[in-house]
This record gives C-alpha cells, sequence and structure tokens, in this order.
C-alpha cells in the first residue's frame, strides 16, 4: 500500500510556527504572514554601507537644522540642484578641468575610470534618491564632484606629491636649492650643523622634531582665488565637504587618483588636509619632555592597523576615524557604567579635581588619575569655531547610521563634555587649562553650543566608564571631607 501524501504537510509546518492554539482564529494569516516575512531592509545580510541622509529626529531641532544643509556647494544627489548652490555649481568644470589639464592625461581616461565603479557608487546612496537621475547624468555628477574635490585639496595645500605623469616638472637634483624650499639658508647653516651631529644620537630624531615647526597646514587661497573663489567661499566649501547629506563614495576618489598618484599618496594628501582643516589655530609649542614621551605610548596592534587601513565610504568618515583611537575603544570597562551624576568643571575644581590637556586629540581619549594628594582628569583639545557644530552634529549624524561603529564615540564625548559644561564659568575653566581654544566668541556662546548639540543625545553608558566611576568616588569622598 502506497503512503498517503499530505499536501498541506509544507503549510502545516509553518503553521506550527505560529501555535496550534490560534488554529482557527481570524489573525492566523496574519501570523503566518509575519513569519514568512522576507528582509524588506537586508538587516540579515552584509550590505555595502551607504551614504545616509540625516535622520529626521536629529533635524527637529530648530537651532541645529541649518548645520546638516550645504551653504555654497552640493556633492552627490542629496542637494543637486539647489538654487542656492548654483554660483559655485558654474564653477566645477572649470575646476575638473583644471585637475585634469595639471595631471597631463586623457580627460576620457579619468572618465572611464569613473565608469568602472559608477555602478556600485549608485548603490552607496539611499534606496529611492536617484530615481530622478539617470546612469548617464550619475556618470557625470561623479565626474564633476569627484575632479572638483581632488583638485580643491591640492590647491587647498598647495602641494604636488608623487604624481605618475611624466610631463609634470621635476625637482632640479643637480641645484635642489632651487626647487626646494625647505633647504636651509646660509643663516640656519649653524643649526643644521648642529643637528647633523646629534644624528649619532638615539635622541636625535626627537630632537629634529623640537626644531621643527607642527605639521599643520594652512590653506594657500592664492590658488584658489585664481579659480574664482574668494575667502569665504573657500571656507564654505570645506565646511561643505564634511557634511553627511553631502559626501561622495571614496570609491570615486580613489578611481580618479589611481592616474595621477603612486603608493599611499593620495590617502595622505586627504589626511593632511583634513588635519589642516581640524587642527588647532594656534597648535601648543613642543617641548623636549613631550616629544620624549610619544615614544612611551603603546603601540597599535596589526589588526587595528588593518582597520585604520580599509578604505573609508566617504571623507566624512575619515574625519571620524581621525577623532578616534580604537586602543581606547577596546579597553573600555564594561563592568562600569554607572554614572549617577554629572558634575560641571566648576565643581570637580572645588574637590581638587585639576583639568588637562591630553597628548591625543581623539576624543576617546579621557583618563583619571588620582591620588592621595592630587587628583586629574585629561581631556583631549578642542578648537571650538564657526564650523565646530556643523562638524560635530554630522559626525554625531554619521554615528546613527546602521552601517557606522556601534561605539558612538562622538556622540558620547559630546554628552560628556555637556556634563562638563552648565555655565560660562565651566567654559572659562576649560579655557583656562589649555582643553578648550575659543574662537567663536564669548564663553556663554560655547556654553549654548554644546548644550544645543547635546540635546537629546543619547550616548553610550560604556563611553569612560571608568573615568566617571572614579570622579564620582574623588568627588564623594572629598565632599564628605569638606562637609564633616
Amino acid at each position: 500500500m502506497l503512503p498517503t501524501i499530505n499536501k498541506e504537510a509544507p503549510g502545516k509546518k509553518k503553521f506550527d510556527q505560529v501555535g496550534s492554539h490560534a488554529s482557527g482564529s481570524n489573525h492566523d494569516e496574519w501570523l503566518i504572514s509575519i513569519m514568512e516575512m522576507n528582509d524588506p531592509l537586508g538587516y540579515s545580510q552584509v550590505q555595502r554601507p551607504k551614504i545616509q541622509k540625516v535622520p529626521e529626529m536629529l533635524r527637529e531641532t530648530d537651532s541645529n537644522q541649518k548645520c546638516y544643509d550645504p551653504l555654497v556647494i552640493s556633492i552627490g544627489p542629496y542637494h543637486h540642484g539647489e538654487s542656492k548652490l548654483q554660483a559655485v555649481e558654474k564653477i566645477k568644470p572649470f575646476i575638473a578641468k583644471q585637475y585634469v589639464l595639471d595631471s597631463g592625461i586623457p580627460v576620457n581616461d579619468f572618465y572611464s575610470k569613473v565608469m568602472e565603479v559608477a555602478d556600485d557608487a549608485r548603490n552607496c546612496y539611499a534606496e529611492g534618491s536617484l530615481n530622478d537621475i539617470d546612469n548617464e547624468k550619475f556618470k557625470k555628477m561623479m565626474f564633476l564632484d569627484g575632479c572638483f574635490i581632488l583638485q580643491f585639496i591640492r590647491c587647498y595645500l598647495n602641494s604636488k606629491p608623487n604624481e605618475s605623469n611624466p610631463n609634470e616638472s621635476k625637482p632640479n637634483v643637480s641645484n635642489p636649492n632651487e626647487s626646494n624650499p625647505n633647504v636651509s639658508k646660509p643663516n640656519e647653516s649653524k643649526l643644521m650643523k648642529m643637528k647633523m651631529k646629534m644624528k649619532s644620537f638615539p635622541i636625535a630624531h626627537v630632537v629634529r622634531d623640537l626644531f621643527s615647526k607642527p605639521n599643520v597646514s594652512k590653506p594657500n587661497e592664492s590658488k584658489l582665488h585664481e579659480m574664482k573663489m574668494k575667502s569665504h567661499t573657500i571656507a564654505y566649501v570645506v565646511r561643505d565637504l564634511f557634511l553627511l547629506e553631502n559626501q561622495l563614495p571614496f570609491i570615486v576618489l580613489e578611481k580618479l587618483m589611481s592616474l595621477r598618484f603612486q603608493g599611499n599618496v593620495e590617502m595622505e594628501m586627504i589626511n593632511k588636509f583634513i588635519m589642516g582643516c581640524r587642527a588647532p589655530r594656534n597648535p601648543p609649542k613642543r617641548s623636549m619632555c613631550g616629544l620624549i614621551r610619544k615614544f612611551e605610548r603603546p603601540k597599535q596592534k596589526n589588526g587595528d592597523l588593518r582597520e585604520q587601513q580599509q578604505s573609508p565610504v566617504h571623507l566624512l568618515e575619515m574625519v571620524w576615524r581621525q577623532f578616534i583611537d580604537p586602543m581606547a575603544l577596546k579597553s573600555a570597562d564594561v563592568s562600569q557604567s554607572n554614572w549617577s551624576s554629572y558634575r560641571s568643571a566648576k565643581e570637580l575644581r572645588t574637590v581638587g579635581i585639576h583639568l588637562k590637556p591630553s597628548r591625543t586629540h581623539h576624543f576617546t581619549n579621557v583618563e583619571f588619575v588620582s591620588n592621595v594628594l592630587y587628583a586629574k582628569l585629561t581631556l583631549p583639545r578642542i578648537t571650538i569655531d564657526d564650523s565646530t557644530k556643523s562638524m560635530l552634529l554630522n559626525l554625531v549624524a554619521y554615528e546613527t547610521c546602521p552601517d557606522a561603529s556601534d561605539e558612538f564615540s562622538v556622540t558620547s564625548y559630546v554628552c560628556f563634555m555637556d556634563s562638563l559644561i552648565d555655565t560660562p564659568e565651566d567654559v572659562k575653566e576649560l579655557r583656562s587649562n589649555g582643553i578648550l581654544l575659543n574662537f567663536l566668541g564669548s564663553d556663554e556662546q560655547v556654553a549654548d553650543l554644546f548644550n544645543e548639540i547635546a540635546n537629546d543625545l543619547v550616548p553610550n553608558p560604556m563611553a569612560y566608564s571608568n573615568a566617571k566611576e572614579q570622579i564620582e568616588k574623588h568627588y564623594n569622598s572629598r565632599f564628605k571631607k569638606m562637609d564633616s
């Protein structure tokens, strides 16, 4: 006798996932549809990171809305075609042309490189955002925006790194003084001789650093002025390049750079640009002790270096990486996550906690050290100016992206600074200790800035957990002694 085939078996199996007690009820089909639903957002699959839009929740704060939108230039599709951005849009072809001419490479070669990654670049943007932009228009947008960004950075830095174009001028090897402005002049000969004598000592490289100026690039506006850009426009372009909704897929920049640059030069150029944009205007003077301490820092492990060397999704991610120390993220103490109360900078001073600037610029490097006689809270330096609010808000918005880090490091830093700053007196305390450089205006404006940025933000509860725990213990201990 042949076995009876139960045609409903597959359906019955799925139905059992709902539960036999639901049999015959009106919501059976609805529950089954949930259990059989495909993943519409692809959360269960590994996807290429995308260039996201700013969440509406962050845009709801009226005082922050303008910080997410470009002032003078659109990059990519999200703000393309806006009337207020047309003045610089008209300059893009001229600057793109200059990038190609400077290379001596045919323009078709550059466009072909963009075409190679056009499909991948298109997939980097939010679904539905390119419905009105066909493939040809998208490729032209990527080409113009990519060439504009790279030429703007080169002119801003006024640098000529190792380019593969044989037609570009090379330094005069027979007489290097003619082509190398860094070669010592006659009045520097004694200093150079002294440096040469110290080469045989192990600490020679430290002393050379001491005599050299900090490697902070200043914008070379003359080159950009030649391209019909005024000083205020240049400053606004720099700001606009670091907006979340104004990003270009980095794979486009990599392709355009691959024709001109050799090795890792292109990444060094962009990193130099980012460092120059966000470096303190008056960097602290180098001391011998400070330079020696550089070599006491623990070296990064190979895994951490590989993380940093992976290509970013866009320029804003590169900025984010420069604020974050991956070693600090991995050393967080998950057992200590209670931050029972907020202490302002002024309150910390009353219980003998001294504020000191960190040796690094990483937002993740916050340390607290205390003993019987002394307590010290070390914080990274930060320069506050007209672009700071926009930069921090867009880094916070980047951290909300589903494919960004789950650490919320910049968000946690902003919230921690907000906890230290209640009044202008707290800003003065941070400023007088060299932690905060105020180029924005009054101390009250800086206090308002952090209060506005931190509004409705939720930090990572594990961020700075060890420092928070030790601050609270020290505060309570000293407060009890003072009270008694």
